[in-house]
């Protein structure tokens, strides 16, 4: 139902005027809401209005003649979605200058459940609204000739409201209700075609030094301590196993949609109705949403994405993403590659070497937006040590990008790594072109030089893994460089395998390396394996989809680029 939380008072109304009472509402709140009822049983079901109010102010309220309801009406948008609102409010005689008492409802324009209730409401000759005071019980009764026009102001609402998304519509309230008093609400005109300029987005309200100073997480925070301290034989490795065995079972038979950076941007121009925006996206922001809301698919976010996200130096855009992100992906993250590679190898061990099967389906490939930068736990301080480390867990759990952009002081990453990455890749492609070079010799360089990279790693996890005289360590090793570098499957350490194909796919067409590429290809390592399709630039869906790649094929993930066939993909699986 739609939502009324405010109610300003001002000076006292008159006469009284009695009616007997109707019957007994308790346990529904206070505020201005409508209810289907049947009145009269020739006329049947139809919406009548209820304004409750528990207090003496009731009585005032009853004493008000002559008793009127005006309406105003409007919409709004800011970086949580659009808002519709209906402000209704009683005339002072007294004081014309100023109600006597007035209640903002706020309604979400893209529910039907909402809209349907008001519509129909808007279609009735006459309204009733009724007083409830203390007790639930009866106070007062009246019949208003509907001259309300409220059937236009919705259209208006609906229309006006259309192609901008809905994110958070409680949060999308909560701001509006922080930047907005009532009495700018009462100043303002009726929502109209007319006179009604298209919403202006809404600066956030000033947030608290960090999120974690919230309601939301002091809650958790003693609903976690609480917790824990009744289950001490819980270590924080198993507590995390728990986790993400509820991840994947909330995430199981949803698609798994990842967007790179520049699709993000186009759906966030969107949303917030820019004027960079273009029409395909329109679309395709509502199918996400659809989809989304119907449950049919998470669009995980992952480590690239959010770095890139926080380059965003405009607070607003860079706040709409966030809480855009949020909404599509749940506060679903990938892995970072760092961790996802090691995790493949700690699999690739076990399938290898000590022939446990299994699928990278099994890995924990996804974790939460708190652990976007790694899985990495320290304990919160004055809980004890196991407490601390577990509540550590819940906190980062429930974070949400939005949070995280919020915390003040973020540090980016260095460029230093991509900047290694653009030399090291140029290299090769000096190489490649003076040796003649083949995408097979090239593949195979890169696949020997990531282990390098990695060896500090990888090693001593497989040393814990297999532990093993030096005979046996040489053969291991051996065994496992024939199946990662010789004569690999696809399989055998997908986001490795990604990385290395694509740098040498690079270098053997001869094209220059850009900055950009870096992140492109960990994208694609983080998604292609793991998620069920996965749209990036044009550029790059060519180079994984043709030869000698053909991660499309390989991976049996869908890979795609321009925005027709992205709604059309859509379209597919709605």
């Amino acid at each position: 139902m739609s939502e009324s939380r405010r109610n300003t008072k001002w000076t006292q109304g008159k006469t009284c005027f009695e009616h007997p009472p109707l019957e007994d509402f308790i346990g529904m709140a206070d505020g201005f809401f409508p209810i289907p009822a049947t009145i009269d049983p020739k006329v049947g079901k139809e919406v009548v209005l209820y304004l409750r109010d528990q207090t003496s102010f009731m009585e005032e309220i009853c004493r008000v003649r002559p008793f009127q309801l005006m309406l105003n009406t409007g919409v709004a948008r800011n970086n949580f979605g659009p808002l519709a609102f209906l402000l209704f409010w009683i005339p002072n005689h007294d004081n014309p200058a100023k109600p006597f008492a007035a209640y903002d409802v706020y309604l979400n324009p893209h529910s039907k459940t909402q809209m349907e209730t008001w519509r129909q409401l808007a279609n009735q000759t006459h309204w009733h609204l009724f007083l409830i005071g203390e007790g639930g019980k009866q106070r007062e009764f009246f019949e208003f000739e509907n001259t309300f026009d409220l059937g236009d102001a919705l259209d208006f609402m609906i229309e006006a409201s259309g192609p901008v998304q809905m994110i958070d519509f409680n949060r999308a309230k909560q701001m509006f209700m922080v930047e907005n008093s009532m009495e700018k609400l009462l100043g303002m005109e009726p929502a109209t075609p007319d006179n009604c300029k298209p919403p202006q987005t809404i600066e956030p309200a000033s947030e608290a030094e960090s999120p974690f100073s919230s309601p939301r997480y002091v809650a958790i925070f003693q609903e976690s301590i609480a917790r824990h301290e009744r289950s001490p034989e819980v270590s924080e490795v198993e507590y995390l196993k728990q986790k993400h065995a509820e991840l994947s079972a909330l995430l199981a038979g949803k698609k798994l949609i990842y967007l790179d950076t520049c699709h993000w941007v186009n759906l966030r121009h969107v949303m917030l109705q820019s004027e960079k925006r273009q029409p395909p996206y329109d679309q395709i922001l509502g199918q996400l949403e659809k989809l989304r809301s119907k449950d049919q698919i998470c669009c995980p976010v992952s480590q690239a994405l959010f770095e890139e996200l926080m380059k965003q130096s405009d607070t607003k855009s860079r706040t709409a993403t966030a809480n855009l992100m949020d909404y599509m992906s749940g506060g679903v993250c990938v892995q970072n590659w760092i961790d996802l590679v090691r995790l493949e190898w700690r699999q690739f061990i076990a399938e290898t070497l000590l022939e446990v099967k299994g699928s990278g389906s099994s890995l924990n490939a996804f974790t939460k937006a708190g652990f976007w930068a790694g899985e990495h736990i320290v304990p919160v301080p004055h809980c004890g040590e196991l407490v601390g480390r577990k509540l550590y867990i819940d906190m980062r759990w429930a974070m949400t990008f939005q949070d995280y952009q919020a915390i003040p002081g973020f540090t980016k990453t260095p460029d230093s790594l991509t900047d290694a990455f653009v030399a090291e890749a140029t290299e090769r492609k000096l190489q490649a072109e003076k040796h003649g070079l083949n995408f097979s010799y090239l593949v195979g360089k890169n696949r020997i030089a990531l282990v390098n990279s990695m060896k500090n790693d990888f090693f001593p996890i497989l040393e814990k893994m297999c532990p093993p005289t030096r005979e046996i360590a040489d053969m291991n090793i051996s065994a496992l460089m024939r199946q990662l570098v010789d004569n690999p499957t696809p399989w055998n350490m997908p986001s490795f395998q990604i990385v290395a194909g694509a740098g040498a796919a690079i270098a053997a067409k001869g094209r220059r390396t850009r900055p950009n590429d870096a992140l492109d290809m960990v994208h694609a390592a983080v998604a292609i394996p793991y998620c069920d399709a996965f749209f990036c630039d044009n550029p790059m869906a060519n180079l994984f989809r043709e030869k000698p790649l053909e991660y499309q094929k390989a991976y049996e993930t869908t890979i795609l680029s321009q925005p027709t066939e992205i709604a059309a993909y859509l379209d597919s699986i709605s």
